[in-house]
């Protein structure tokens, strides 16, 4: 979690940079600090934000949206698979429950939107979330 907050705080400048020159920079990030949660108990977690003197509200809240592309394993099934992405290694069943706990984790922020996956087209899943991104910033993508 650690590592992923100093990558964030590091593109925290580059957005400011593109403000002051009155263009607006969407910064997207396939992961973000809450997706840690869904990984471990509550107990760790809770552990890990007192360890680290943070709190799960700010972190989540920290963000000025969140897209969740749910998984393949939901509806799609037929094209969840693992031989196109090395790291992956949860069965459909898990790969479920992950994304279960995963949209857990972001519940309550206040712009969670939930891209739900209706084709293998990796077309659909940009344009769903240049779509979201777009209702989110009111910047057309």
């Amino acid at each position: 979690m650690q590592l992923l907050l100093l990558k964030e705080e590091d593109w925290s400048p580059l957005a400011e940079v593109e403000t002051m020159r009155e263009e607006k920079l969407l910064i997207v990030c396939d992961r973000g600090v809450m997706d840690n949660k869904a990984y471990m108990t509550e107990v760790e977690f809770q552990a890990l934000l007192r360890a680290m003197e943070l709190d799960a509200v700010t972190l989540r809240d920290g963000y000025d949206g969140v897209f969740h592309v749910v998984t393949d394993a939901k509806g799609a099934a037929e094209f969840y698979t693992l031989s196109n992405n090395r790291a992956r290694t949860e069965t459909p069943e898990q790969a479920r429950e992950l994304d279960d706990r995963l949209i857990a984790a972001w519940t309550g922020h206040p712009h969670l939107r939930v891209l739900r996956e209706v084709t293998e087209d990796e077309r659909y899943k940009n344009a769903s979330l240049a779509s979201g991104a777009e209702s989110r910033s009111a910047l057309p993508l």
